[in-house]
């Protein structure tokens, strides 16, 4: 498994750990305008690993830093009619949380 890899499933683990997320995946530009279909979730985030930038290598192990892009979406409609739409506090909450 690749560096990027790991990363994105770790963030991805942390991510889906809160229980207002429904929906966490790779950034394919999948809410770009113009795409069809949205995801019947309130609560969305696309994760990037942009880049790796390697450090230094000792003993067999590299250490880096990693540029992460994580972009969230709160759509205004939920599939469930008795839950209210994402409010500004919420939002803040939830990043807050993240």
């Amino acid at each position: 498994m690749t560096p990027r890899k790991e990363i994105y499933l770790a963030i991805k683990e942390e991510l889906l750990s809160i229980p207002e997320m429904g929906y966490v995946d790779l950034q394919r530009n999948q809410f770009a305008p113009g795409k069809a279909s949205y995801p019947p979730y309130a609560v969305a985030c696309l994760v990037k690993v942009v880049s790796i930038q390697w450090d230094a290598m000792s003993e067999q192990m590299q250490e880096g830093s990693a540029l992460v892009e994580a972009t969230l979406y709160l759509f205004e409609t939920h599939p469930d009619p008795e839950v209210e739409g994402v409010d500004a506090l919420v939002a803040m909450d939830l990043i807050d949380t993240i």
